[in-house]
């Protein structure tokens, strides 16, 4: 009875005390209008009037307005347009991206976990860049004939979809690719799935269906060949798949991102700038699309050039030139003079090496620098500033102020900062060179429809220099590699004037190891 009694005085008690809360809590919400249980409250009466005096309300009336235009200002894109990088920045920016340790590996796209139901269908978007280099049998293939072929303003090769609003080359695919994508974010209907392809990539299109319907079912946002060695996750170009979402995601940003890099993939990659690794997932080749080259029992199929080759007008099409003979088997037709000069050149940039002077090459060399450069050990600041895609000016100023010089060398040798030669071994060849009737010694290189020696080292003749003087002022195009311009200067097909200087037998480029010393370059001159 007692013990009853007890809790009945309990629930008695907490009654009470639930009324009592009740009450206050409504007293609170009358004592604050601005505080609503879903009715509005009209607004608290005026401050008496002594806390207002008379000349005070045209005074706060012009104090409150600048809170409106300040919020536009908040509303809007942040101004990254106004606040774009310099230059010198921007490399910077590129080559702190390029030294960062390599990011994991995403997982494969058939090994991710199924989080929702494959679906039977999904709509998609494939796109492609068309040019002048591309086949013409634009609807040979099921990919290409299906894909939004986006061409160049001028472009009059058949199978164009959409013209783009001006012309592009090699250096600014980046730009091509934004601009593409620009006209996707702008089409008023959007598609489950974005696909952009190589004109290159060969690929049965039942396989891409099924990429597309087991990449829906998971929560990898883009699929490819998924690269690691940025500070962010990019895919490689054959081909690339990535969801509506990634699309939307980047729309706001491509008209105030800085272009981050030449090649068009990289600066995908950077529109996105993450390190998820759960964003992505590899899609390898062969298992289901190669590029360039297929062949099974019954088929072969091969692609000869480079997609994004720039070539003179119909060069495209132009055989491989006969291979040159290596400078060292060539028969003598004179004797090698006993003295030989030499001038060795070569463009010294901020990412080079703060040793200029440990290679005796590169002690030696001329070394040629932009003209805002503040890096140490320049000899020669040229009237501009470069960049990865304007290098073929840099070395057409490099070979006009060279012709300029009142006394010239018998011999005249480019090297790239990465190059390892021991000086006695350049000497060796200038003797040899000397005594044949090679102009040109290099990495000869025969696909442009002219010989051209790759970058590394390339040693040519005061014959040369006096052809190339000649032709300035240069009115060709300087788009592209610095040293195919080099062999568009010389400009000839005669095999006699080129010899091959074969590494590794007397120089190696970026490596060498040997019992006692290992050398390492570890970024690209122009990266």
């Amino acid at each position: 009875m007692i013990s009853f009694t007890k809790y009945r005085v309990i629930i008695v008690s907490i009654t009470a005390l639930v009324v009592l809360v009740t009450l206050a809590a409504s007293y609170h919400l009358l004592d604050f209008p601005n505080v609503s249980l879903g009715r509005q409250h009209p607004p608290p009466p005026p401050p008496p009037p002594h806390h207002h005096p008379p000349h005070r309300p045209p005074q706060k009336s012009p104090e409150e307005p600048p809170a409106i235009p300040e919020k536009p200002q908040e509303q809007e894109k942040p101004q990254q347009k106004e606040e774009k990088m310099t230059p010198e920045q921007h490399q910077a920016f590129i080559e702190e991206q390029r030294n960062k340790p390599h990011l994991p590996h995403p997982d494969e796209l058939y090994s991710l976990k199924r989080v929702r139901k494959v679906p039977e269908k999904v709509t998609s978007t494939i796109f492609m860049f068309r040019g002048d280099f591309s086949s013409d049998l634009y609807d040979l293939f099921a990919l290409q004939k299906r894909a939004t072929r986006y061409c160049d303003k001028d472009t009059m090769v058949d199978g164009c979809d959409v013209k783009l609003p001006k012309n592009y080359k090699w250096g600014t695919l980046s730009e091509k690719l934004f601009d593409s994508l620009g006209l996707m974010c702008k089409a008023p209907e959007k598609t489950d799935f974005y696909v952009k392809i190589d004109d290159d990539l060969i690929m049965p299109e039942s396989k891409l269906e099924d990429a597309m319907r087991t990449m829906a079912a998971t929560d990898c946002q883009v699929a490819g060949g998924i690269a690691v060695d940025y500070g962010f996750y990019w895919a490689v170009g054959q081909i690339y798949i990535f969801k509506r979402a990634v699309l939307e995601k980047i729309c706001p940003q491509l008209p105030v991102t800085n272009i981050f890099h030449s090649s068009e993939d990289i600066s995908f990659g950077s529109l996105l700038n993450t390190t998820d690794k759960s964003m992505f997932c590899n899609l390898h080749k062969p298992e289901n699309h190669w590029h360039k080259k297929y062949k099974d029992r019954r088929v072969e199929i091969k692609y000869y050039i480079q997609h994004n080759e720039r070539r003179e007008s119909h060069k495209y099409y132009t055989p491989y030139l006969s291979h040159v003979k290596e400078l060292y088997s060539l028969t003598p037709v004179r004797e090698a003079p006993k003295e030989i000069t030499s001038t060795v050149f070569m463009f010294r940039e901020d990412l080079s090496s703060k040793f200029f002077d440990v290679f005796a090459l590169q002690k030696r060399a001329i070394k040629y620098c932009d003209k805002d450069s503040t890096i140490a050990g320049c000899d020669v600041k040229l009237p501009n500033n470069y960049n990865a895609d304007t290098l073929s000016s840099k070395l057409v100023d490099s070979l006009e102020l060279m012709c300029k010089e009142p006394t010239k060398t018998d011999f005249y040798v480019k090297i790239d900062d990465g190059l390892i030669m021991p000086d006695s071994m350049l000497e060796d060849a200038l003797r040899v060179m000397a005594a044949t009737d090679c102009q040109v010694a290099g990495g000869i290189a025969r696909d442009y429809g002219v010989y051209w020696p790759l970058g590394q080292i390339y040693i040519f003749k005061r014959s040369i220099l006096e052809r190339i003087c000649a032709r300035f002022p240069i009115t060709m195009d300087l788009s592209g590699s610095e040293d195919i311009t080099f062999g568009r200067l010389v400009n000839s097909t005669d095999q006699s004037v080129f010899c091959n200087m074969k590494k590794p037998k007397n120089h190696w480029y970026r490596r060498y190891k040997d019992r006692r010393v290992r050398i390492d370059y570890l970024t690209h001159h122009n990266v």
